[in-house]
């Protein structure tokens, strides 16, 4: 199935995934099966999978950057989730996580990278137990800041992502909408795209959207369908 936006419709996310307090990730089974599809999806069009960008219409992209980062785990993988969405982070309040230092703060020389890792404890939360070695670690967004572009432009998050994909089986980058400015930033360093987007956004396409995704060195590979509500900012 292919929609206006002309990408493939990865799956369908039948909610968006959360935590509950002091970092246990949270997912029903409609969840982590859409995830489970998405990652499955994903890993056809790219081939090797180290690295993958989930962005968004308008809002969204962290609940599925979960869900994809969590599904991976729990099939033993060391996973890495790091929200790039630095203007209006939210994963913190999501999965229960201290909102700082995160990542701002590191790219501001303010922090050092072992004070942004937080473990996602996946014992109990989760419908099924992980597979032995599965590891879920997360950097928050920290500080809202209203230039993620420059931040992400400084040399140290290209050094940062490097490591990350040596030092992890997976990294999941939740970032912000596709409009925003540090998007082609950040996509060269990912190996697949994924855009979050409600049908009607589907169906409606923008032209605006359209312009935001040509600046995009990478293009997505395909479409996770948002519930309408998901779709919006909160």
């Amino acid at each position: 199935m292919r929609t206006d936006l002309r990408l493939p419709v990865l799956t369908e996310a039948p909610g968006i995934a959360g935590g509950e307090a002091n970092g246990h990730v949270s997912l029903r089974r409609s969840q982590l099966d859409s995830s489970r599809a998405a990652l499955d999806g994903l890993r056809r069009l790219a081939g090797e999978l180290r690295c993958v960008l989930v962005t968004s219409v308008d809002g969204g992209a962290a609940g599925v950057a979960v869900g994809i980062a969590t599904a991976a785990a729990l099939e033993g993988q060391r996973v890495m989730l790091m929200e790039c969405q630095l203007s209006r982070p939210e994963l913190a309040a999501r999965l229960g996580l201290r909102s700082g230092p995160g990542l701002s703060e590191y790219l501001a020389w303010e922090a050092t990278a072992p004070e942004l890792l937080q473990p996602i404890d996946l014992s109990g939360a989760a419908v099924e137990a992980a597979r032995e070695g599965g590891q879920l670690v997360c950097v928050v967004g920290g500080d809202a800041t209203g230039e993620p572009a420059a931040l992400v432009a400084d040399p140290s998050f290209a050094a940062a992502m490097r490591k990350l994909r040596k030092a992890y089986e997976l990294v999941v980058l939740a970032a912000a909408p596709v409009a925003g400015d540090e998007l082609p930033l950040i996509a060269p360093f990912a190996d697949a795209v994924v855009l979050c987007a409600s049908e009607r956004q589907i169906a409606e396409g923008s032209d605006g959207v359209g312009r935001a995704l040509a600046r995009m060195p990478i293009q997505p590979g395909g479409i996770v369908r948002l519930p309408g509500a998901a779709a919006q900012r909160s």
